[in-house]
């Protein structure tokens, strides 16, 4: 496994704790999630990639920001699945 999903797997696993703790996800794990996302792929990606995932993460944030205006999910759920 290489450093980056090592990276990636220990912020997740930072999520979930701080979640089962006190149902609230901290924002620097999405935050880090994102920067350690877009530093991998400026090393592994083309642009073209790049920007779709990017576009992907957005329209995962809107379904995420609209599931919490129905209260159905919580920000830092919208948050993390957008990262």
């Amino acid at each position: 496994m290489g450093a980056w999903s090592l990276i990636f797997l220990a912020l997740l696993a930072d999520a979930a704790l701080s979640d089962l703790r006190g149902l609230r996800i901290p924002n620097r794990v999405p935050l880090l999630l994102a920067l350690t996302f877009l530093a991998a792929a400026a090393i592994r990606l083309d642009p073209t990639d790049i920007a779709v995932h990017v576009a992907a993460g957005l329209v995962l944030f809107a379904a995420g920001a609209g599931l919490f205006a129905l209260g159905l999910w919580g920000g830092g759920d919208a948050k993390l699945l957008a990262a």
